[in-house]
């Protein structure tokens, strides 16, 4: 019997990689645009700390973004098959960034993480982090890193746990679903 730890919660549609787009400076260009938007960015959410994501995107590339709230915080078996699927695009929080820009207005309350393969996290303050954006209605957006465990997160708390999903342009919909 397969349990359900994940749910799909939202569909953003696709998302078009803009023009002028450049991996090398994606985060230092954010930061100077959209900066004043947040309370906090990370001070390790810098190109250079995550230079290397599984997937580097580039202008005019196509993805199609999902968000999906965390039911049950032992997900291992859901990420190792995400990681073996041809189909899922692990962009680093450049993905984030491109996400608030475009969709930034869709997004509902609550934490938002983005997750990839193990060797291309980074280790800062204690422990491996990953990429994360914490929405709260009465406040402006922290772009900040979570720690990769998430059993230690308490999914009774107001605050719902998230993920994104990051798809290729002609992705199957139906090996998605046997994927989830």
């Amino acid at each position: 019997m397969k349990i359900n730890k994940i749910k799909l919660v939202k569909n953003l549609g696709e998302i078009i990689v803009r023009d002028g787009y450049n991996h090398q400076n994606c985060l230092e260009c954010f930061r100077e645009n959209e900066g004043k938007n947040f309370i906090f960015i990370h001070e390790f959410l810098t190109d250079k700390k995550f230079s290397k994501p599984t997937d580097i995107l580039k202008p005019g590339d196509k993805i199609h973004t999902f968000v999906y709230k965390l039911v049950d915080t032992s997900i291992r078996e859901h990420l190792k098959s995400l990681h073996s699927s041809s189909e899922v695009i692990f962009p680093g929080p450049q993905g984030i960034s491109l996400v608030w820009e475009q969709k930034g207005k869709e997004l509902d309350k609550g934490d938002y993480y983005l997750f990839d393969k193990k060797k291309t996290f980074g280790k800062f303050d204690g422990g491996t982090r990953i990429p994360n954006l914490d929405i709260d209605e009465e406040e402006k957006p922290v772009f900040s890193l979570g720690f990769l465990d998430l059993s230690f997160f308490d999914l009774s708390s107001e605050k719902e746990l998230f993920f994104f999903l990051f798809l290729k342009d002609n992705f199957n919909v139906s090996k998605l679903t046997a994927l989830l």
